[in-house]
């Protein structure tokens, strides 16, 4: 699985740094580490810095990112037993919000737009390729 999650992460930084200036990885990061019951915080640090080495950026400024995602993912799912789409659809606009304002220093509602089907649609994939990994709810017991 962790070879996977690196290709998918390596295909995205090229296709984030090369082909379009869309946020795919941050995108793919927010939902490997909500949906996922295991998190690699090491591939995710490694991918933020190959990020800043294709995108010209300080170096570790998307890795610092990245990480502070998974902490508030790891935070998060202490708090929240049910994991629902809207749920993860909201945290995962909020993020992107905060990471177009930190690195773009301007807000794209048409982007937005696409990010949220965008979205929908790799939770859709995820789920469907890793059901073994899914995070479960956490079950309050009696």
């Amino acid at each position: 699985m962790i070879y996977l999650l690196s290709l998918i992460f390596f295909i995205s930084v090229i296709f984030e740094s090369a082909v379009f200036s869309y946020p795919l990885t941050v995108l793919l990061v927010t939902i490997f580490s909500l949906v996922l019951s295991k998190k690699y915080p090491l591939l995710v640090f490694i991918t933020g810095i190959l990020l800043d080495v294709f995108l010209s950026r300080p170096l570790g400024s998307d890795s610092l990112v990245f990480l502070l995602i998974i902490f508030l993912a790891e935070k998060i799912e202490k708090k929240v037993a049910v994991i629902s789409y809207i749920y993860l659809i909201i945290i995962i606009l909020l993020v992107c919000l905060f990471y177009y304002i930190l690195f773009y220093h301007e807000i794209n509602y048409m982007k937005f737009i696409q990010t949220l089907v965008v979205s929908w649609f790799i939770v859709l994939v995820v789920k469907k390729l890793f059901p073994g990994h899914i995070r479960e709810a956490n079950k309050l017991e009696v």
